[in-house]
């Protein structure tokens, strides 16, 4: 069949070291169907080329820009919002995209009146930069939030470290003697911003913190004898910050963030969050359950919802557009029909993407030694029980373990181990990439 849109003819390949830009053809209209575009497709030329043992900064490592066949085109989208009564929002323009993600603010009154700051995506670069440090005046926390991404630094990570000192300072833990004279209390967004300036130039106690969300507290803990309360109040998952949204009172988005592929990310959301029919889960289901039996249902609206969401990541659309969008999976799978000329294409073939971008991103694991206790490395704070609201004084933590090897049991992976096995592997025609 003739793909008759959605492509390019070529990969465009720089080569920094020898200095040459050369044009390759792409993979052929078999590979296309299997891995599509976007993160799918990135993955297949990632465990077909890069070296497993580099790191993501080393020079052999490659960075690639990967679209898929639906940017560019019509794709579904939705409607702007202005929620914000008290200030100026300004919607920044983009292709065909009204959700209006990126916009301007600017303040109005408040101590920075006049100040504009330019924001991208939802809430949870604010809670990670500012709530997170007892920011609750809405000028600085936007404030807050500018600088963060001004300086390309991510808040979920950089928060939750930042995070991690501010709440040793206020149990007396550290002093001014250990921060350099920065009095960590909370709501202090200017000692915040030294602080970040500190771990950016690797200076002074900032330097200890931007070892990260793993090292810095192990670092601090050791000094002050304090190890295990350190660790206690770390919020991480394998040593990256979170989504900093609370997903303790919905355990099967929770769950998604600790078993999703690349760390902790939005992959699946489980019908604990929105509801998907087209996968199976016509409408919302209990955030928080009392039995395992219960908890073990909800392993596989994480799998099918995951599924679903890597499909998206592979065409070049936003989430955003799609997810609890009615027929959001059929929409996408129609739209490649028409694009691309693949008439025959199902949502079954869809989902069947989403499927192996998952056991892509475990090969990746697997081929950079991941053992399964690694499954269980986050912080003790991701999972203690909420203080109020419908998670109060429950945990997930008692029904982990068994969620994990169920969500291996349906994926079809070496429960022992977590690794994909080779009959898995053949069936979606990956072996040549194991």
């Amino acid at each position: 069949m003739t793909i008759r849109g959605g492509y390019q003819p070529h990969i465009l390949r720089v080569d920094l070291t020898k200095q040459t830009v050369t044009k390759e053809p792409l993979p052929g209209e078999s590979v296309l169907r299997q891995f599509v575009g976007g993160t799918g497709l990135g993955l297949y030329y990632l465990l077909k080329e890069a070296p497993m043992d580099v790191k993501a900064t080393d020079p052999r490592a490659p960075l690639m820009f990967m679209t898929g066949p639906l940017a560019g085109t019509p794709a579904p989208s939705s409607n702007w919002v202005n929620a914000c009564k008290r200030w100026k929002v300004t919607p920044k323009p983009s292709y065909n995209c009204k959700i209006g993600c990126a916009y301007d603010v600017q303040m109005t009154d408040g101590p920075l009146a006049g100040y504009v700051c330019s924001f991208c995506g939802g809430g949870e670069n604010t809670e990670g930069a500012a709530a997170m440090i007892g920011v609750d005046n809405p000028s600085y926390a936007m404030m807050l939030t500018d600088y963060y991404d001004d300086i390309g630094v991510e808040a979920g990570t950089f928060g939750s470290v930042v995070g991690m000192a501010f709440e040793a300072y206020n149990r007396g833990w550290i002093t001014k003697t250990d921060t350099g004279g920065l009095a960590l209390t909370w709501g202090n967004w200017e000692a915040a911003m030294a602080l970040i300036q500190q771990m950016l130039r690797r200076e002074g106690f900032g330097a200890k913190l931007a070892e990260g969300l793993k090292l810095a507290p192990r670092i601090l803990g050791d000094e002050k004898r304090l190890l295990n309360e350190f660790r206690k109040i770390t919020v991480h998952v394998k040593g990256a910050g979170v989504n900093i949204h609370d997903w303790r009172p919905w355990w099967g988005t929770l769950f998604g963030q600790i078993i999703a592929g690349t760390g902790p990310s939005h992959q699946g959301l489980s019908s604990d969050n929105r509801p998907n029919d087209e996968v199976g889960y016509p409408q919302l289901t209990p955030g928080v359950v009392d039995t395992l039996e219960e908890a073990l249902k909800k392993v596989d609206s994480v799998r099918m919802t995951q599924f679903c969401k890597l499909w998206w990541d592979s065409l070049g659309i936003c989430w955003f557009a799609v997810s609890g969008v009615t027929h959001g999976l059929t929409s996408t799978a129609q739209a490649v029909r028409h694009t691309v000329g693949w008439d025959d294409y199902t949502n079954e073939e869809a989902m069947a993407v989403g499927e192996r971008i998952v056991n892509m991103m475990r090969l990746v694991y697997v081929k950079r030694g991941f053992q399964k206790t690694e499954e269980f490395d986050m912080g003790p704070r991701f999972l203690e029980p909420a203080p109020a609201g419908p998670a109060k004084e429950k945990t997930l933590a008692p029904y982990l373990g068994p969620m994990v090897d169920e969500y291996y049991r349906q994926m079809g992976w070496e429960v022992a181990t977590g690794r994909p096995t080779p009959t898995g592997l053949r069936r979606l025609g990956l072996s040549a990439l194991a």
